[in-house]
């Protein structure tokens, strides 16, 4: 299962060296730190890691041949998985990167492996890819014995596999070829079961409270998309937002003490902005001021006081910073890179 590809020979000692030495620096600091991907060019694409508090970046790679996509750090904060793509014909794969220094990268597991997510115990990986004769799998790998297995299937393209706090589950989307719903799955024994059964629409982007009694997700069964909460056993869903606007949300939507989430709405002017709402339905406000622009992929920090996003309010694609409490709006990175998939480190 494991392989380690020709073009990562010659980065596995640079990189590693330089993520060790960044997070040194990261633990005298005692900061908060996130980490994502920077496409300089098309199809090509390097992992940064940024102090949030300085404005200091690192760097990670710098291959012509490689991008580097989807980094995802495990809650131990020890491990880093992410997605290599090479211009040799090689299929997405998945690469761990294990502090101080081991990194494996492994065979693909279809023919587009997308979306790292580590188990809250930091041992276990999903892993969503595209494979015939399924369209879609969430995948259950353990990175250090390479033993995987299929723990859902369906026909959208991305399952948007999320953990249960405990580690015990998994929440995810299948589909019928009329709607798709929300299905969890309990990692020991495979066991399935549906908690939404919408016969019209989709169901989607499931995530988890932080107490592992909800689910919240998206549905547009009412013919927008809108954001509805859920028990874990299925019951008493609730709708939580209304009107005429579609709202799109992600996994990490939920505040870490489980009392608000997070999504974007253009429900008030077109565009589509950030807004916060408790977990109850009351208290909807705009996050983020309104501008001519696209407001997406909301990330909280490990200590609800911040949320990263991405915008392209002034002209160009980059990431954001928005204080919860103050409102006040800080632009993380200043360049034409097109930037995705931050996330949160918390260290110190």
């Amino acid at each position: 299962m494991t392989r380690l590809f020709p073009y990562l020979l010659t980065l596995l000692l640079a990189v590693t060296a330089a993520i060790t030495a960044t997070l040194a620096i990261a633990r005298a600091q005692a900061s908060q730190w996130i980490t994502y991907a920077a496409s300089p060019v098309p199809d090509t694409s390097d992992l940064v890691v940024q102090d949030v508090v300085s404005g200091r970046a690192f760097n990670l790679s710098r291959s012509p041949d490689v991008a580097e996509q989807s980094p995802a750090w495990s809650a131990d904060g020890e491990s880093l998985a992410y997605i290599a793509v090479g211009d040799d014909g090689t299929a997405p794969h998945l690469c761990v990167l294990r502090l101080p220094g081991r990194e494996r990268c492994f065979d693909p597991f279809g023919r587009w492996d997308h979306d790292p997510v580590w188990s809250p115990n930091s041992d276990l990986l999903i892993i969503s890819t595209v494979s015939e004769p399924y369209p879609a799998q969430a995948v259950l790998f353990d990175p250090d014995t390479g033993e995987s297995r299929v723990l859902l299937r369906g026909v959208e393209y991305s399952l948007q596999a999320a953990w249960s706090p405990d580690g015990s589950h998994i929440a995810g989307t299948s589909a019928t070829p009329a709607s798709s719903y929300i299905v969890i799955v309990e990692v020991a024994s495979g066991a399935q079961r549906n908690i939404t059964a919408s016969e019209i629409g989709r169901d989607f982007y499931p995530s988890w409270s932080p107490d592992g009694s909800q689910i919240a997700f998206v549905s547009d069964r009412d013919g927008r998309q809108h954001i509805y909460t859920i028990s874990a056993a299925g019951e008493n869903e609730r709708r939580l937002t209304s009107g005429d606007g579609y709202e799109m949300m992600w996994q990490g939507a939920w505040s870490p003490d489980g009392s608000q989430l997070v999504f974007a709405s253009d429900h008030a002017n077109g565009d589509f902005d950030l807004y916060l709402i408790n977990a109850d339905g009351s208290n909807l406000r705009p996050l983020t001021p309104y501008s001519p622009a696209f407001d997406e992929a909301p990330v909280w920090s490990p200590d609800g006081g911040q949320i990263t996003f991405r915008s392209d309010r002034d002209g160009a694609i980059n990431l954001y910073v928005v204080d919860v409490e103050t409102g006040d709006l800080r632009r993380l990175t200043d360049g034409n890179d097109f930037y995705s998939n931050p996330v949160w480190r918390q260290v110190g």
